[in-house]
């Protein structure tokens, strides 16, 4: 089976054994279910992925190298990352669902 993870902007060996562990096989799985629900499987997996995975993937999602990604969208994955670890919902312009490529506020 070709990695169709390998190659991936952002992406190192370590991440992309995670996400193949958790059944994120190639860019179009992530762009499915984007950054956010792939890092909450990559945690409940029991890997310790930081929000660095998060932006980098995120990153990968819009295109960009993961230190690019623009501060506002850093501040709004970090705020859902931390409901998120608190057991609380993801913020109301997330819907509840996961963010994806492309601008992921939409208020």
């Amino acid at each position: 089976m070709v990695d169709k993870l390998a190659g991936l902007k952002n992406l190192g060996p370590e991440s992309s054994k995670w996400l193949r562990k958790v059944g994120l096989h190639s860019k179009a799985d992530l762009e499915k279910i984007g950054s956010l629900k792939a890092y909450a499987l990559v945690r409940e997996a029991g890997f310790p992925a930081s929000l660095n995975l998060v932006y980098a993937l995120q990153a990968m999602l819009m295109d960009l190298h993961w230190q690019k990604l623009p501060t506002a969208v850093r501040n709004e994955l970090k705020v859902a990352v931390r409901l998120m670890a608190s057991g609380d919902d993801p913020p109301p312009w997330n819907n509840g669902n996961i963010l994806r490529t492309g601008s992921i506020s939409s208020r």
